[in-house]
């Protein structure tokens, strides 16, 4: 793997949370305002765009043809920009519009200025988010990784702007808890790579100077780390507890005298072996079943979760405490797009899983999901895309006389799913000859569900 060394380009200016305008000849920009310039006119005649990196950079890209520039033109620009070879950067990169709500990858025939000023009513139809709250989002476009990506060709990348770009990609998602974990010293270990790739010397670095700088957010999820500890590290003694954990994790890999490059490395990489690494989120209710305290305080059976789809698995993660209720490889799994219907008085549409599972007594039985969301025709396309690539097979019918709504892969193998307890959803289940097990039925309530992972 090439050296991780940032890269510098003219091209490339950072940006400020502390500038107010930034100015490029007569047009203004606001550098936490978005893409687009400052202007009273939406009508009028646009020279450039700025498409923003995951390192705090920028792009200023020339619209040679106004609001009619496309996606594929401006994404050959940045990538001439940063030296990336254009084959191999169409393959790993993607222009995204994103906004706190929603994240959408581009097409290449996608002409980005006119999507940005029609981010409204792209909200309207993919969250729940009321018009007073659209008006607060403001959409940017930003140089990704693609979500069609292979990861055994992102392995095998030695460009090293394309490298520094993923690296930096990789450390915004660790630190806005996208990732997932199963040991705390995982966290730790990443955390000290970020530390040392900075080129930070020992003599320079100690644990006063990570808590009295108040460093630690830029090394670790904090989000993700209160949830997992149960700290509440918003509280000054709780922050010095996660602090110690992380420098004595920093003296560990400090005493093998690596350099920064290969920190940088050693961060991708690990980041790279995660089961959810290069996943795409999506926003998603489920329902589970009401206990008896909560129909007597008619508490809402709603759970909110995230969907996450990468080249090989979709994680179901809970919203609120960013654990993964449980994960399935694609042919273990088959789906469903269900489109925008109407029930007591409310349109909605989603997406149903359904997956084998094993029961304590051996008995195998099909389990089906319902998961409600508005993003569920822009999931139920990127698993169509995977599983394509995964398998050219034909569907497969087994049992004739079990309920077919499901189109995907044939099942290879019953998974065996002992941690997907009743209480996280409420599941339909079937027996092998397709009758249904009694359950309570799938109803659906009203959802107050709005925020989403921002970028």
């Amino acid at each position: 793997m090439a050296t991780l060394a940032p890269p510098q380009y003219e091209s490339l200016r950072k940006y400020s949370s502390e500038q107010s305008i930034l100015s490029t000849g007569d047009v203004k920009y606001d550098p936490m305002r978005g893409s687009l310039p400052l202007t009273s006119n939406q009508n009028a005649p646009l020279d450039e765009i700025r498409v923003f990196t995951s390192d705090k950079k920028f792009i200023m890209v020339p619209l040679e043809l106004g609001s009619n520039s496309t996606a594929d033109t401006l994404l050959e620009l940045c990538l001439s920009y940063l030296n990336i070879e254009q084959e191999l950067g169409k393959d790993v990169f993607a222009l995204w519009a994103v906004s706190s709500n929603l994240e959408l990858q581009l097409k290449p025939t996608h002409k980005p200025v006119r999507l940005l000023l029609q981010w409204q009513g792209l909200l309207n139809s993919y969250t729940d988010l009321t018009i007073s709250e659209t008006v607060l989002e403001v959409p940017t476009l930003v140089l990704r990784r693609s979500s069609y990506l292979q990861l055994k060709l992102e392995r095998s990348i030695n460009n090293n702007s394309a490298l520094y770009l993923l690296f930096s990609e990789a450390k915004y998602n660790f630190l806005n808890s996208r990732y997932t974990f199963c040991e705390m010293r995982e966290i730790q270990k990443l955390g000290a790579y970020l530390v040392l790739s900075e080129g930070t010397s020992q003599s320079d670095f100690s644990l006063e100077w990570l808590i009295h700088k108040d460093r630690i957010n830029e090394y670790q999820p904090i989000k993700s780390l209160g949830k997992r500890s149960g700290l509440d590290v918003s509280t000054k003694n709780k922050k010095i507890i996660v602090c110690k954990q992380l420098f004595s994790s920093i003296q560990i890999q400090q005493a093998k005298g690596q350099n920064s490059n290969t920190f940088r490395t050693l961060f991708l990489q690990s980041c790279q072996n995660l089961a959810i690494y290069g996943a795409v989120f999506f926003n998603g209710v489920v329902e589970r079943p009401i206990s008896f305290l909560a129909k007597l305080t008619q508490s809402s059976s709603d759970r909110h979760i995230f969907v996450a789809l990468n080249a090989i698995t979709l994680h179901i993660i809970d919203y609120a405490t960013n654990e993964v209720l449980f994960k399935l490889y694609y042919d273990h799994f088959s789906w469903l797009y269900q489109p925008p219907s109407r029930s007591g008085g409310e349109e909605f549409c989603s997406l149903w899983i359904e997956f084998d599972s094993v029961l304590e007594n051996s008995l195998v039985v099909s389990k089906q999901l319902q998961i409600f969301s508005k993003q569920s025709s822009l999931m139920d396309s990127l698993i169509q895309h995977h599983v394509t690539k995964l398998s050219h097979r034909p569907t497969q019918i087994e049992n004739p006389n079990r309920p077919q709504p499901i189109s995907a892969l044939t099942i290879s193998q019953p998974i065996i799913t002992p941690h997907i307890g009743e209480g996280h959803f409420t599941l339909l289940s079937f027996s092998v000859d397709g009758e249904e097990i009694p359950k309570s039925k799938i109803r659906r309530g009203m959802t107050t569900f709005k925020k989403s992972v921002t970028s």
